[in-house]
């Protein structure tokens, strides 16, 4: 009997390859530039998209945070899935004096950074 694979087992290897290589050629792609919490702040009340931003951490790890910021309210979704909704000064009160690499992959930001 030959041996056979499910069309899921196939569709999701198929998936998670194709993931795989997005996720590496979008790193590749992206610019960033380094920002305090305080100037993150500044370029959330300006900007009307998500912003993705990673918390540079003590280890010298990242921890990306997709934020967008309307009507009074900062929308945070962490890089583990877990969204919040705070005030822009409860975030720089929470990440006070931490350093942010700030992706460029948009023509806003691009605008607003460089």
């Amino acid at each position: 009997m030959p041996f056979e694979i499910s069309s899921a087992a196939l569709t999701a290897a198929t998936d998670e390859a194709e993931n795989t290589a997005l996720r590496k050629e979008t790193q590749e792609a992206k610019a960033y530039v380094i920002k305090t919490t305080e100037e993150l702040v500044e370029i959330l009340k300006k900007s009307e998209i998500c912003v993705e931003a990673s918390l540079r951490l003590n280890y010298g790890g990242l921890s990306t945070h997709f934020l967008n910021y309307a009507d009074g309210i900062l929308y945070d979704e962490g890089c583990d899935g877990e969204e919040f909704e705070t005030t822009l000064e409860e975030f720089a009160t929470r990440y006070w004096n931490r350093q942010w690499k700030i992706w460029i992959n948009s023509d806003e930001i691009r605008t607003q950074l460089l």
